[in-house]
């Protein structure tokens, strides 16, 4: 696989899992967004795989809520979970495809 689109699998990934860790936490965008001292634009980007979380983020989310980060950056679910049920990537990308697609906006 090409290593630029292994990169964004990868990114993808992590994002998807930290949308999944917001809502087994019953969090919506904003109130987690805000929780994190982030805006819901760059959270949303994070979830979507455009960005990637910083090293200070990752630390609030292991320190704060409990994350596994070997589950959050590489996905391993044999980690111990703590209060948070892992999802393997294939249910990550499954439900991902099962989601309901809002129409997108084309700017004029």
């Amino acid at each position: 696989m090409d290593s630029d689109v292994q990169a964004g699998r990868e990114r993808l990934l992590i994002g998807l899992r930290l949308k999944d860790v917001r809502a087994q936490l019953n969090c919506s965008l904003e109130a987690f967004a805000l929780q994190l001292g982030l805006s819901p634009s760059h959270l949303c980007n994070m979830e979507r795989g455009h960005r990637l979380p910083s090293t200070g983020l990752l630390i609030r989310l292991g320190r704060d809520y409990d994350v596994n980060l070997d589950y959050l950056l590489l996905g391993r679910t044999d980690a111990p979970q703590g209060r948070l049920r892992f999802r393997t990537d294939e249910e990550l990308l499954a439900a991902l495809n099962e989601a309901p697609r809002r129409p997108r906006w084309r700017r004029v």
